[in-house]
């Protein structure tokens, strides 16, 4: 029994001194808090977080760019450059040519305007002109005679536009994700209230 009252005074005893450490590292928080404040500066990146948003991954900077695509099939080894140049947020005006080791050459003007109606409809024109000098033919199918094969020169002038509509991207069970627009679809009011 003794030491059931001893265990029962010892616990009364630590309990103050429990609140007071409480007490005591709520305040010692708070003076942090306090100190920190009086030293606020915006957030300045680290030089990898420098280094990564340079890259503007997913993004087409403007100026010159390499342009890495084949001009026709069997032109061979190909480079080109292109130039890119912003007329509005994200709208742009792209030159591009490429040259092969056969002598194909591709020269194309493109425009972009990507994000009407809401971001559901991007717009596109292109001015696209080909040179393949050397393109090999065989014949009609499988039992063209080998003295069939010859080669064709192609010249190729294009102008076309585009029109590519987007469906609404939704999240999880069909509702629209943060930030779009919920109302009117079942079952997305409730789950935004949730």
């Amino acid at each position: 029994m003794r030491i059931v009252g001893l265990l029962l005074a010892a616990g009364v005893w630590a309990m103050p001194a429990t609140t007071v450490a409480q007490e005591t590292r709520v305040e010692s928080i708070a003076a942090e808090q306090a100190e920190k404040a009086t030293h606020l500066a915006p957030y300045e990146p680290n030089r990898v977080e420098r280094f990564v948003m340079g890259l503007r991954l997913g993004e087409q900077p403007p100026g010159v760019y390499p342009y890495l695509d084949s001009v026709y099939n069997g032109g061979g080894f190909t480079l080109g450059a292109g130039y890119r140049y912003y007329t509005g947020d994200r709208t742009h005006l792209s030159v591009a040519g490429l040259y092969s080791i056969k002598g194909y050459k591709l020269i194309q003007a493109t425009i972009t305007s990507p994000g009407h109606v809401a971001g559901h409809l991007d717009l596109r024109g292109q001015v696209l002109w080909r040179d393949a000098t050397q393109v090999n033919y065989y014949g009609l199918g499988i039992d063209s005679a080998q003295e069939a094969r010859t080669n064709f020169r192609m010249q190729q002038a294009v102008v076309g536009a585009e029109l590519e509509p987007y469906e609404r991207r939704t999240g999880v069970l069909g509702c629209p994700r943060a930030g779009e627009l919920r109302a009117g679809l079942p079952g997305c009011d409730q789950r935004e209230r949730d």
